[in-house]
């Protein structure tokens, strides 16, 4: 999402998650270059020899609204940015509201993540939201999903319980944004580092979720 400054950036971000022992990348049409930039960096580490074991994890996302002609062609170009056969998740972008879940499981979204299933270009389907808890929760019971990304923070600690479900059920969950909209932790107040004390802020959220699950 913020790799934005060159193809360059992005290979060094890859380098470093891939150093960390991370495998899985999310990112969105909505973020500008990012796409291009990491089909880029993933042509340019492979002819390396340099991805984790099992191959990279890719997760992109659609806005919700489109039909099924307009959904398909938005797909496709994702899939030829990226440089990639097959998505491991595409996510409904932004399961907001009512009418976005409505789009998702009983209109035409519903048929396009079916055909984008079917014709094998996806692996599973998932959202984000930032939606009310009764939302989610029935975005979630909807059977249509098999992932979601959630708010989950320790200074928002509201959606945790979904979470729980969500992986109760055989969900995966990603934990959106723990650091920057969970209360810009990679800059907090001098208020606040002295309330983590002895940790740092950031590492204070990290271990938080850790310890949740």
């Amino acid at each position: 999402m913020r790799a934005l400054g060159s193809p360059e950036q992005m290979q060094a971000v890859l380098r470093a998650a891939l150093a960390a022992g991370i495998n899985h990348l999310e990112t969105a049409p909505a973020y500008g270059p990012a796409e291009t930039f990491l089909g880029r960096a993933l042509v340019a580490l492979s002819r390396e020899g340099l991805e984790p074991e099992g191959g990279w994890r890719i997760t992109s996302k659609l806005l919700p609204g489109p039909d099924l002609a307009s959904g398909q062609e938005q797909l496709r170009a994702i899939i030829k940015r990226l440089g990639v056969a097959q998505l491991t998740t595409l996510a409904v972008h932004g399961l907001n509201r009512p009418e976005h879940l409505d789009w998702a499981s009983r209109g035409p979204g519903r048929e396009l993540l079916a055909w984008a299933v079917g014709e094998g270009l996806v692996g599973q389907v998932g959202f984000s939201s930032h939606g009310s808890c009764e939302l989610i929760e029935a975005a979630l019971a909807s059977g249509r999903f098999t992932a979601c990304s959630l708010h989950l923070h320790l200074f928002d600690q509201s959606r945790l319980p979904l979470a729980r479900a969500a992986l109760d059920s055989g969900l995966g969950v990603l934990a959106i944004s723990p650091a920057d909209k969970g209360g810009r932790l990679h800059d907090p107040a001098p208020e606040l580092v002295a309330d983590c004390a002895p940790f740092h802020p950031l590492d204070l959220a990290y271990r938080f979720l850790l310890d949740q699950g």
